[in-house]
């Protein structure tokens, strides 16, 4: 896995930001688990090994606390959102692509390029996104959605989605180092 992310952030690193709307990373894992809450913490297992496997330190404008608004995860030093879908998911059926828990990763500016806060075309597309979602989960939208330094919503709570009426992380399971070796 982490040769895949050094490879795909390498690569990110390359294209314009118009290309990488179109170039997200897919990661399959064939583990299975009995319970959603199971998969969520293999999720994030995996998402902490590719961080302590990462040898370049967090860029400086990113905070290492992410529960600051502004933190992301960054590998490489590049700045990456991750939708993390597992077989579990039953209300929130936009986060269950099948048989496999799946990271769908992407450069986090790509969500500034194509619908940004900052703008009112940005703003109407996460809201036609959102509508689509909530349709698709039988009129259920995930509290934890919001925007990229949005004060009141945390990106990491994003990443790994909670069912409605289950118990969600108070904070981040990952442990994020400004510095590396």
């Amino acid at each position: 896995m982490i040769d895949g992310f050094v490879e795909y952030t390498n690569f990110i690193k390359k294209i314009s930001q118009k290309e990488r709307i179109l170039t997200p990373l897919v990661v399959f894992f064939r583990q299975h688990f009995q319970t959603l809450k199971e998969e969520q913490n293999f999720a994030w297992s995996q998402i902490q090994i590719l961080h302590d496997n990462d040898i370049q330190a967090y860029p400086k404008h990113i905070p290492t606390n992410p529960n600051r608004h502004n933190w992301t995860f960054c590998f490489n030093k590049i700045e990456l959102f991750f939708n993390v879908s597992t077989p579990h998911y039953e209300i929130l059926k936009n986060r269950n692509l099948g048989s496999y828990i799946t990271f769908v990763v992407n450069p986090r500016e790509n969500f500034d390029f194509v619908a940004s806060n900052e703008t009112k075309q940005g703003r109407k597309m996460r809201e036609i996104i959102r509508k689509r979602v909530k349709n698709y989960n039988s009129g259920i939208l995930p509290n934890e959605l919001g925007f990229f330094g949005d004060e009141s919503k945390f990106e990491w709570k994003q990443y790994v989605l909670n069912e409605p009426n289950t118990q969600a992380p108070n904070k981040c399971p990952l442990k994020i180092r400004s510095e590396k070796c």
